[in-house]
């Protein structure tokens, strides 16, 4: 892969009325501008509800912080919410060295949200 591809993966499936998106791979700089316009189209209607699932994220930036925050007010501006699963220490050390941990709503698995 050349360096100024996004190396990090997308995929979205509904359990009920949430929208659940699994991200995988690296969100970085470059990663991150894609992230935002998808979840920027899911938060667009009233009360979205998105379950950002990050356990195959490898990497995670400022960039892709900045993609999560971004979502997480879209969504509050529409009465809606946007947590995150997430069980990797780095990560969840990154989300509570920069304060956003409080932030979201940080559950450790997706089990609740079959497909339904």
């Amino acid at each position: 892969m050349s360096d100024d591809q996004p190396t990090s993966r997308i995929r979205e499936r509904l359990a009920g009325e949430t929208v659940v998106v699994e991200v995988s791979g690296e969100v970085d700089a470059l990663a991150a501008p894609r992230l935002i316009s998808y979840l920027d189209s899911l938060t667009t209607r009233d009360r979205p509800d998105v379950v950002l699932d990050l356990r195959r994220v490898t990497f995670l930036d400022c960039s892709g912080l900045t993609a999560l925050v971004r979502a997480r007010n879209r969504a509050l501006a529409r009465s809606g919410r946007v947590r995150l699963v997430c069980d990797d220490p780095f990560t969840l050390r990154t989300l509570r060295v920069t304060r956003l941990a409080g932030h979201f709503t940080i559950l450790p698995d997706a089990s609740e949200f079959r497909l339904g």
